[in-house]
């Protein structure tokens, strides 16, 4: 196994471990605190993923965001990369080939800010992903703010990073914000 691997699949069992309680908890503060952050108050089109298996739920996230009148889209496959869909209170849903829950609709060409999953940060804002590397091109195609979530337990103190992978530029967990300029706001 890779450096990668082996982080990955440990920081896959910390989030796991959590309880169902904690993690309803934690993300329902990083949703509070993101909807706080001045980056999403002058934000209209933001990108938001489907929370799948043990990721922050995003579903009190995406409720708030769309009663503060945002436009919304979120992730779907697209060949080796992403696109972003439109949603709305008519969008209809589907599967991909991961089990993740996809919108149907059209794209949303304009987007200020990426809310990217991760499955482990570290100070430097970079993220580890879940190895297949769709974000990251995703990520390289925008010049939206990128901004991931996380719960506190997936910070980890160094993260291998190579030249496909892309920086956050910031981070929101339960308890801290992280920037690249180190100042805990956004």
């Amino acid at each position: 196994m890779t450096e990668k691997e082996l982080l990955r699949k440990e920081y896959l069992n910390k989030t796991a471990s959590l309880t169902v309680a904690e993690k309803k908890e934690a993300s329902l503060i990083i949703a509070d605190k993101l909807l706080n952050c001045d980056i999403i108050k002058n934000s209209k089109n933001i990108n938001v993923y489907l929370s799948f298996k043990n990721e922050v739920d995003t579903s009190f996230l995406i409720k708030k965001l769309t009663d503060c009148k945002k436009n919304l889209s979120a992730p779907v496959l697209n060949g080796e990369t992403l696109k972003a869909v439109c949603l709305n209170e008519n969008t209809g849903f589907t599967f991909n080939r991961y089990n993740i829950k996809e919108p149907q609709g059209k794209v949303q060409q304009d987007i200020d800010v990426v809310i990217v999953p991760l499955v482990a940060f570290d100070g430097s804002l970079t993220r580890l992903g879940r190895g297949k590397g769709y974000y990251d091109r995703f990520l390289k195609e925008t010049n939206a703010f990128k901004l991931g979530i996380a719960f506190s337990s997936q910070q980890a103190e160094r993260l291998p990073c190579s030249k496909l992978d892309v920086k956050l530029d910031a981070v929101i967990t339960e308890k801290d914000i992280f920037t690249a300029n180190g100042k805990n706001y956004i």
